[in-house]
């Protein structure tokens, strides 16, 4: 099970761009006030377009649903993916789509974290999780240390 990234969660990215490349059979959302956040209905609406079933989940609040064969796991901060890897089901990697924190320097297209996200996400390569950068599919992705030039995160 992989484990996606994007600060704006389920976008036309992520509608038009994955799920058809994917072909999922559920979109599971991973962040903190899921399912009662008011753009919940919104994302639902979104998935049923795509035909898509959606399953949100605040992963402080509620255990996840099991992995199922056909899942498209979605996070919006390296936060929930840490929690994730807390409790489980563990990924076997983090595919960043988009992660955009305002003033951070870009380290790539779509994905300017900042400090303290730079520092959570490499926290998470380092329990061994594989951190990818990787905006559409089909596309190369790029690992973290890649982009951090083999530097420990700075702090902003």
């Amino acid at each position: 099970m992989d484990l996606y990234l994007d600060d704006r969660l389920l976008h036309g990215r992520i509608l038009h761009g994955w799920v058809p490349a994917l072909r999922p059979r559920r979109i599971v959302l991973l962040a903190r006030g899921l399912p009662g956040r008011a753009e919940f209905a919104s994302y639902a609406e979104a998935a049923a377009e795509v035909d898509t079933a959606l399953h949100g989940c605040d992963p402080w609040a509620a255990p996840p649903p099991a992995p199922a064969a056909g899942d498209f796991w979605l996070t919006d901060a390296p936060a929930a993916a840490a929690r994730l890897l807390a409790i489980g089901p563990l990924p076997a990697r983090l595919l960043i789509i988009g992660l955009r924190d305002p003033e951070s320097p870009v380290l790539a297209a779509d994905f300017a974290p900042s400090g303290e996200n730079r520092r959570a996400l490499a926290a998470l390569a380092a329990q061994g999780l594989a951190v990818l950068v990787q905006r559409f599919p089909g596309e190369t992705a790029t690992p973290l240390a890649a982009l951090l030039g083999g530097r420990a995160p700075e702090a902003d």
